[in-house]
């Protein structure tokens, strides 16, 4: 009997823990939608033994919840106001996808990017 991962596992993360987005497609209108937001901390050892940090931005989705399939230069929309570009997209084969997001413009904050105001 086949698993309904999605129904199982994807849908309850994003009951939990998504955050509202609009998904502005390439040359279409944006509308309200919804993923799970991740900012992860990476650091990369260069050659001669400095050290370079940096961030990836992801947002991981439930294909479901968006009325147009993303595509690689749409636009991802935080409910402050901050755009992200879609640099790269992973889909997982169950229902969902990350979205490898870039910064449409400098991002300029002191502290922690607020994502839920």
């Amino acid at each position: 009997m086949p698993v309904d991962f999605n129904a199982l596992v994807i849908t309850p993360n994003m009951l939990v823990f998504a955050i509202p987005v609009t998904h502005t497609p390439k040359g279409g209108m944006g509308y309200t939608t919804e993923g799970i937001w991740t900012l992860q901390h990476l650091d990369v050892m260069m050659d001669d033994g400095s050290k370079l940090s940096t961030e990836t931005i992801s947002l991981d989705i439930q294909l479901t919840q968006f009325k147009v399939v993303p595509v690689i230069e749409d636009v991802i929309t935080l409910t402050s106001g901050q755009a992200f570009v879609i640099d790269d997209i992973h889909p997982d084969g169950q229902g969902a996808a990350k979205l490898i997001l870039k910064a449409a413009a400098p991002i300029l904050t002191a502290g922690p990017l607020d994502v839920y105001s």
